[in-house]
């Protein structure tokens, strides 16, 4: 219903601004909200400074010319595969087509670049490589390699007033880069590679917290669009790794995310209009509810007692004995109906209390 009347009135303002009318400001979601997996950037995190640290070290006590490029390297590349979740086979996918640009960089640096003395003559001489690269960047089957050969030449052509276009700052400056890569591929293994399965895992878990935190919270309940943003957010990384992961986990269904999804949602709508319910309606429902995902967030077994079909059903036909008539009396009882469907697909009609209306 709120989503309804959102559309409706965001339909209404663009009509009015076809019109030349002034158009009011709609405050977009923050991404804020979205979820977010703080162990992860600290695993993270924690890998790019160890393998900086080691290029670093490495640098000083060799007084390697080029060691500045290798801790460069570690660094981009252990926080540009951050996001993954087992950054290795990129970055090693990476140091392929680097090592496969070392030919083309030879011919720019060792014959093509001491011939340049103007702008003209560097883009006529830069753009066969670097328009065919652009193409295949383009497609996103292609987009890796391309970007690592671009990536890998482009770094080599050392277009600075103060360049030594020489073979032994060229191999030097190569054997930085590499090692720089090898080094966050080689961290990266030890400290943070995880599989598809256990970042699901980390994600189920997660949205089982926040259920059982907003079912048990007794404050401010959680607006309901910045709650199906993030667990959509949830979902969309979720279901990827799902596929990706073993089959033999009976546990990791993408069915359920939704599930949780539809169950976050009844949460917060009886949250909304629990000032508005008897004390007695709800309460009991709820802390049964948090009890359950406080559980399943713990990473303990637990199932759904039958005798929460029982405390749903008694809610359902307190609230509705009320017959109360205001948004958050529907929204509860919209809710509650939503929470059996969910939790209980299975369960017979609701036998109603005499003089409960809908």
């Amino acid at each position: 219903m709120e989503g309804w009347r959102a559309c409706a009135a965001l339909r209404r303002d663009i009509d009015a601004g076809m019109t030349g009318a002034a158009m009011p400001r709609h405050t977009a979601s923050s991404n804020q909200v979205l979820h977010r997996d703080y162990g992860m950037a600290l695993l993270s995190s924690l890998a790019a400074i160890l393998a900086i640290c080691l290029c670093s070290a490495f640098w000083i006590a060799t007084g390697w010319s080029s060691g500045s490029a290798a801790a460069m390297m570690a660094a981009v590349f252990c926080s540009f595969f951050a996001s993954m979740d087992d950054p290795v086979p990129a970055i090693h996918g990476f140091l392929k087509f680097t090592l496969w640009s070392v030919p083309i960089s030879c011919v720019y640096v060792l014959l093509l670049m001491p011939l340049v003395h103007d702008f003209g003559m560097l883009v006529l001489v830069c753009a066969p490589v670097f328009l065919l690269a652009g193409c295949f960047m383009a497609q996103p089957a292609t987009t890796p390699g391309a970007l690592a050969l671009l990536f890998g030449v482009a770094g080599t052509l050392a277009l600075h007033d103060t360049a030594n276009d020489d073979l032994a700052s060229f191999v030097n400056g190569l054997l930085g880069q590499v090692a720089g890569i090898v080094v966050a591929a080689r961290v990266t293994r030890l400290v943070r590679s995880v599989g598809a399965e256990w970042s699901a895992r980390r994600i189920q878990l997660a949205i089982w917290r926040e259920l059982g935190e907003m079912a048990g919270s007794r404050g401010t309940p959680t607006t309901s669009p910045a709650y199906t943003v993030r667990m959509l957010d949830r979902i969309g990384l979720l279901a990827p790794r799902i596929a990706m992961a073993s089959a033999d986990d009976p546990s990791l269904v993408a069915n359920d995310a939704l599930r949780d999804l539809r169950v976050g949602v009844d949460i917060v709508g009886l949250q909304q209009g629990r000032a508005a319910l008897p004390p007695q309606a709800v309460g009991g429902l709820l802390a049964n509810i948090a009890q359950f995902f406080h559980q399943r967030g713990a990473g303990r077994s637990a199932v759904w007692s039958p005798s929460l079909l029982a405390d749903i059903d008694h809610s359902l036909q307190t609230v509705l004995a009320t017959r109360g008539t205001s948004p958050a009396w529907h929204s509860a009882v919209t809710a509650l109906v939503g929470l059996r469907r969910n939790i209980f697909p299975e369960a017979t009609d609701l036998t109603p209390i005499p003089g409960a209306t809908a």
